[in-house]
């Protein structure tokens, strides 16, 4: 079994049989890219050197012959193929509320469509993952139609923690863990309250780290292992550009000493290879501040990111819930 992780423009390059995304994803894929139809079931062709795929859109689709973008080997139409998801993947489905979740069932009806027009008779089948929901049965019922008895829940209610009387999926812990969750705007606007924060926050965390700087009491604590990386969390992609060009140079212009390569962008956009190089940084604790959207923000796990800042208001308690988990989680 091999799995591959794609980020969205890559996807049709794979055509994966199991699809894993967030339900924004996946709607987004649906509606505005068709290339990523070949996800879904579009006539592609599949190189038989490199095992990739080439989407059949605009100009290819009156081409008998074509090559490789990737090794350029020569494809004709004996190449062609389609992608046959077997299984879909919601991840986060407490994201569906409000409006979001009412047009999400619309999207699961157009799917239908989809493998319709491309001829596709297996039916796909749905999962919904999350650890942060109540009214399960309600929701999936809402967006599926699939009744309560016609549900399956994994783990079960009774099968969730670990304790004496019986063996459970997850433990419970009774540590006491020290993250630092900051809501913005304090001083001015939301930019400002953000980047004085961090700028600030730098310079204390370099002055704490320093054991003799420490009250006796927390001297043992490794400030640096543990606190070096800030996260900003922004839930649109604009402001988050916005900041990852506003906090270097602001910090020049106040003559903070920071190192420009620190500071890191996460975005859904980026191709895997440069998540990966990222998340390998984080996990090397070679970061200052790391912008993110919810690639790197939910559904993640850090042992080094306790502080963490919201740049914007949260649109729901679960997403600040969500974010807010990152944090913490060293033991």
């Amino acid at each position: 079994f091999e799995f591959a992780f794609v980020t969205t423009h890559e996807g049709f390059n794979y055509c994966p049989s199991i699809v894993v995304a967030t339900p924004d994803k996946i709607s987004w894929t649906l509606t505005c890219e068709p290339y990523q139809h070949a996800i879904f079931g579009a006539v592609s062709k599949k190189c038989p050197k490199c095992k990739l795929y080439q989407h059949l859109m605009g100009k290819l689709q009156a081409q008998s012959s074509s090559d490789c973008r990737n090794c350029q080997t020569p494809m004709d139409d004996s190449t062609k193929t389609q992608s046959h998801p077997s299984l879909l993947v919601f991840d986060e489905i407490q994201t569906l509320s409000g409006t979001s979740g009412n047009m999400f069932g619309q999207y699961i009806s157009l799917l239908k469509v989809t493998n319709q027009k491309y001829g596709i008779t297996k039916p796909i089948q749905f999962l919904g993952a999350t650890a942060t929901i109540a009214n399960q049965e309600e929701l999936v019922q809402n967006l599926t139609g699939f009744e309560e008895k016609d549900q399956q829940q994994f783990p079960i209610d009774s099968d969730y923690w670990n304790d004496a009387s019986k063996k459970g999926y997850f433990e419970k812990s009774t540590e006491i863990r020290h993250r630092f969750v900051i809501l913005q705007p304090v001083v001015a606007t939301t930019l400002d309250s953000v980047e004085r924060l961090c700028l600030s926050g730098l310079d204390a965390l370099r002055t704490l780290k320093v054991p003799a700087n420490l009250p006796a009491s927390l001297q043992h604590i490794d400030i640096e292992s543990n606190y070096k990386t800030q996260t900003i969390y922004v839930n649109r992609k604009n402001p988050a550009d916005e900041m990852y060009q506003s906090l270097p140079k602001r910090a020049i212009r106040e003559g903070y000493n920071i190192d420009p390569q620190k500071s890191i962008y996460v975005h859904g956009d980026l191709y895997r290879s440069t998540i990966f190089n990222y998340i390998e940084r984080v996990d090397q604790n070679d970061i200052d501040f790391m912008i993110t959207t919810s690639v790197l923000a939910q559904g993640v796990s850090f042992e080094n990111l306790n502080i963490l800042h919201f740049y914007g208001v949260p649109d729901s308690f679960v997403e600040m819930s969500q974010v807010s988990g990152r944090s913490g989680r060293s033991e």
